[in-house]
């Protein structure tokens, strides 16, 4: 409930004036509106959440992944009729830096250092063979 009055001065005095109104409907909208504002700030947080999660967990994914293809690269180069080293060597140092690639500013592997173009994937330098 609400009560407001004022004062009206007449020429046969002072009078007042009241009004009563019932503010139970809007009170009850305000904390609705509170309500859904502070619902709408938690699914906000949530969601944000979320696409962090996803992004880190790609993040921590994609390095291991090109690690592991680049591992099984190495072992099958080893496991032919005659082993091509040099091309195990190139897989293997791949493997090294795909490992390491989550920790940024860590100097390539010497097979990596020279000869190689780099470009930029997710985050990480990729290299290729010049030939």
């Amino acid at each position: 409930m609400e009560i407001s009055l004022s004062p009206l001065e007449t020429e046969d005095g002072t009078l007042v004036s009241g009004a009563v109104r019932d503010v139970t409907e809007r009170t009850r909208s305000e904390e609705a509106l509170r309500q859904a504002k502070a619902d709408l700030a938690h699914v906000n947080r949530v969601t944000t959440m979320g696409e962090l999660t996803a992004s880190l967990a790609h993040e921590i994914k994609q390095p291991i992944a090109a690690a592991i293809t680049d591992a099984n690269t190495c072992v099958r180069w080893l496991g032919r009729d005659q082993p091509d080293l040099a091309e195990a060597r190139e897989a293997a140092a791949r493997t090294i830096k795909d490992a390491t690639c989550s920790r940024h500013h860590q100097p390539d592997p010497p097979a990596l250092q020279e000869g190689y173009s780099t470009t930029r994937i997710g985050g990480c330098k990729t290299k290729s063979l010049e030939r």
